[in-house]
């Protein structure tokens, strides 16, 4: 059976992922600027753990993309879509994780920058083992980052006080409004969107191994 190319075979499922991420990411915004219940709509910085996190979409919609692509033929080794992609995001978390353990000001500030530049080349494990999936998942992170960015832009400029626009205590106190925008618009594109492709493609292998050969 021939394929079709990735943007006419993914077009409504991509369209239905973009649109519920973005549906939350305005939820929350919302949520945080009127002070809806502080459960539900944190405003500490980086926002961890929050219900209306656009994060937990990511495996999700990975598994739907994984169902959608086995249906159309595309169907990597599971072993390797699963497990070199999983271990590359466990790096690049765990990276960041200890970095933020270890060090606070300027120092954080320039390792996590460090970080940002080399996430999106561990996310390239993802195009050696699955390519059509790797740029789904790109698609899907920028779909899903590139609004939040205009969010922390739109933060800064108006003092919304949402988790947004605030960067980790351990960083410099005086870190001017560009310097804040830059490190999060940073974070969005260098360490998000390679989370995305990294875990999206994982869930997407189990997504297609759920799918019977011939179905």
């Amino acid at each position: 059976m021939a394929e079709q190319p990735v943007p006419v075979r993914f077009f409504r499922l991509m369209l239905v992922a973009a649109i519920v991420t973005l549906l939350l990411t305005v939820a929350r915004t919302r949520g945080e600027m009127f002070q809806w219940h502080a459960k539900w709509f944190q405003t500490d910085a980086g926002g961890v753990g929050s219900p209306f996190g656009i994060v937990w979409l990511v495996p999700l919609f990975g598994f739907l993309f994984g169902r959608r692509a086995a249906h159309m033929g595309s169907r990597p080794p599971f072993l390797a879509a699963f497990a070199v992609p999983l271990a590359g995001a466990a790096a690049v978390v765990g990276a960041a994780a200890w970095i933020t353990a270890q060090v606070q000001g300027a120092e954080l500030q320039q390792w996590m920058t460090r970080v940002a530049y080399a996430a999106p080349a561990v996310a390239l494990l993802a195009l050696f083992v699955w390519p059509r999936m790797f740029f789904v998942t790109l698609a899907y992170g920028v779909l899903a980052r590139a609004p939040v960015a205009v969010v922390q832009w739109l933060d800064l400029r108006n003092g919304w006080g949402t988790h947004y626009g605030k960067v980790h205590p351990k960083l410099p106190a005086d870190l001017t409004s560009d310097a804040k925008l830059h490190l999060l618009t940073l974070a969005q594109f260098g360490l998000w969107v390679p989370f995305t492709i990294l875990v999206g493609t994982a869930c997407a292998a189990l997504g297609a191994a759920t799918v019977r050969r011939g179905d």
